[in-house]
């Protein structure tokens, strides 16, 4: 079963800390990749995970050194998709 994020032989992956969505081209056996894009955006906030949605991805910010998280919103950063 193929990962969510994967869609035919690409793969998108979080780089958290340096705020990047690395968009990974993969072989034909899904065995190995190399990176063919990186996406940033100005509100990533060290991005945790990625889903896609028709040509457009969504990034969840972390939280990270929050002490009381349920007090705190998250922001979920939309990018668009070439």
């Amino acid at each position: 079963r193929r990962h969510p994020c994967c869609a035919g032989a690409r793969c998108m992956w979080c780089r958290n800390r340096r705020n990047q969505i690395a968009v990974v081209e993969l072989d034909r056996k899904l065995e190995n990749g190399e990176i063919v894009e990186l996406l940033t955006d100005e509100d990533f906030d060290i991005p945790t995970t990625v889903d896609s949605f028709g040509r457009a991805l969504y990034a969840v910010n972390a939280r990270f050194g929050t002490a009381t998280p349920e007090d705190n919103s998250f922001q979920i950063v939309r990018v668009e998709l070439n």
